[in-house]
């Protein structure tokens, strides 16, 4: 197994996020549309809309939070408020080793663009608590108009794998509320010959979700050892594994194939199968 020796933030979440794409009337001719065949393909929706969000909190974080020391994650000499592309952040205490370490990441209030086009506002706030351990919560912060409340933590073996916990409530631009809580484990599988590139990882995942989607209705999602999740970095969706989804009663497991790269997955539920393209 190739390993890394350093913190660097894997950019794959355990998510269905590129499944919403996919057309409602797929769902409906596996289903015939009953009442927990449409919660099921809302959850997913939604799901899908939280983890598009944790995602642009860990991108955020990984790309804001200064590069501390490797070895004592020493602050010495760094500046307590320094801006970059407009977003500024402030260190608590740079003249000090002690932990915990606080950087407060302020986008400000009239609206951030970020590498993935999507407006942030508001402050994360980023607690080290050692050098591998690291906690995150929000201040008015939103990403596209929704309001992200909760934590998330991380920790980082030190090799190649990262433990990610989070309870995340997201207050949505109709005032609608989904609940996500995860734990998920991303193992570094290969690098693909470039140590020091990290677009063109690739990840194993494997965790828990669960949570409640906007109608309240709640729902549980998996991914186990046997079958993992595998993830390209730099490719759109999962190149290969399952995940299962229950909600209200129903069932569906999503299959991503062979570790082909292409859009293609089934889905599988009442003991029907059909192949959908996750990019229409």
């Amino acid at each position: 197994m190739k390993t890394r020796k350093f913190w660097v933030l894997p950019t794959a979440v355990f998510s269905l996020a590129i499944f919403v794409s996919c057309q409602s009337n797929d769902m409906d001719q596996l289903t015939n549309a009953s009442d927990a065949s449409v919660t099921i393909l809302n959850t997913v929706s939604n799901d899908a809309q939280a983890a598009s969000i944790s995602q642009e909190v860990i991108s955020s974080v990984a790309e804001y939070t200064p590069n501390f020391d490797s070895g004592s994650y020493g602050a010495v000499g760094m500046q307590k408020v320094s801006v970059k592309n407009s977003v500024t952040i402030t260190l608590d205490d740079p003249e000090s080793n002690t932990f915990p370490k606080v950087v407060t990441i302020d986008f400000g209030t009239s609206g951030f663009v970020g590498r993935r086009l999507n407006v942030l506002k508001g402050k994360i706030i980023v607690t080290i608590q050692a050098r591998n351990s690291r906690t995150y919560t929000y201040d008015n912060f939103t990403i596209n108009e929704n309001q992200l409340k909760g934590y998330k933590s991380e920790i980082f073996n030190g090799v190649d794998t990262w433990y990610y916990s989070e309870k995340d409530t997201i207050v949505r631009v109709d005032g609608k509320k989904i609940i996500r809580n995860s734990e998920r484990t991303h193992v570094l599988i290969d690098f693909n010959q470039t140590p020091f590139v990290y677009s063109d990882d690739t990840y194993s995942i494997t965790g828990t979700v669960n949570g409640m989607n906007e109608n309240g209705r709640f729902y549980t999602m998996s991914a186990n050892e046997s079958e993992p999740l595998i993830s390209y970095t730099g490719y759109n969706y999962f190149i290969k594994g399952k995940l299962t989804l229950s909600s209200e009663g129903k069932t569906a497991v999503v299959d991503y194939g062979d570790g082909t790269h292409d859009s293609l997955a089934t889905v599988t539920m009442d003991g029907e199968t059909k192949e959908i393209n996750l990019n229409k």
